[in-house]
């Protein structure tokens, strides 16, 4: 026989505040706002004591998020069996995107490889462009499952490139669409770069937990109107905050640094030139498509 009976409801999905509204006046209370099944059972396992019973209802997760009930059963079966056998529904699978610049691309990675440190079962999908820099870097790294989507910058001028350029983002926004229907993340990270927009737009329509990270103090364009819709904004600098008036949450994180940046030091980078310890040395560097190298 139950001690106790509390009444917890756990909501997602397109009709998730039309339940809200229908469960509160049924007199269903306390009700949480879940971004996923994931987090709903380990919501439900945190908050409900022993006893307890939880009524976790999915809205219309199953028409937006999965292709069955049965698909929906199942994942919350898997979800329920890891808390059994004493491990949490931790996020497994992950999008990153971010093209155009090493600015934007080698964050990316940074981030892929800190995740795969800390969680190296989980599943990372890498979101770029054929062109961009990002279908060169990334596949070298390895490991990184690496795919593409039909989309580039804006110009600046309309012309018929403008058009050319809005039919490929329409063909980007579908494929990013499809791409997030058959992967199905737990999160989607993205870092800059117009290849971002459409993947972490569609992310956001589905209602999965979406960050974008900010490298600079000045944002680019796209960060900008991303971050309007996704969940987190996560910034390097602290003065980046006034590009990000109207996102939903910010937080200073600092930038993602190679680890391989970090181990060198002065002295071996004098050696490495062949400079004296007492020869006053100016270092100038250029990046991303800008730089060029020069003997």
């Amino acid at each position: 026989m139950l001690k106790k009976i509390q009444k917890l409801s756990f909501s997602w999905g397109e009709a998730a505040e039309r339940f809200e509204a229908a469960a509160k006046e049924a007199g269903v209370e306390p009700i949480y706002r879940a971004l996923s099944m994931k987090d709903a059972v380990e919501q439900g396992y945190k908050l409900a004591e022993s006893g307890d019973i939880v009524l976790l209802s999915p809205a219309c997760a199953s028409f937006d998020w999965y292709s069955c009930f049965e698909e929906r059963g199942d994942d919350f079966k898997a979800c329920v069996q890891m808390l059994q056998e004493g491990g949490t529904p931790l996020m497994k699978k992950i999008i990153i995107s971010g093209g155009g610049t090493g600015g934007h691309i080698y964050p990316a990675i940074t981030i892929y490889k800190e995740i795969m440190k800390q969680h190296p079962d989980a599943k990372v999908l890498y979101v770029g462009t054929k062109q961009g820099l990002e279908a060169t870097l990334v596949p070298k790294e390895g490991g990184i499952e690496f795919t593409t989507i039909p989309v580039q910058g804006l110009q600046r001028q309309l012309s018929l490139g403008t058009l050319v350029t809005l039919g490929k983002t329409a063909l980007g926004i579908v494929k990013a669409n499809a791409i997030i229907c058959k992967f199905r993340p737990d999160v989607v990270i993205g870092t800059g770069g117009y290849v971002c927009g459409p993947i972490l737009m569609a992310a956001a329509l589905h209602n999965i937990p979406t960050l974008i990270q900010e490298q600079n103090v000045i944002a680019g364009i796209t960060n900008k109107i991303l971050s309007r819709f996704v969940d987190v904004v996560a910034m390097g600098y602290k003065d980046a905050a006034a590009s990000f008036s109207k996102a939903k949450r910010v937080v200073y994180t600092g930038n993602p640094v190679r680890p391989e940046v970090l181990v060198d030091s002065r002295t071996a980078g004098r050696h490495y030139f062949n400079l004296s310890d007492d020869t006053f040395t100016v270092l100038i560097a250029g990046g991303s498509r800008g730089g060029a190298n020069h003997q």
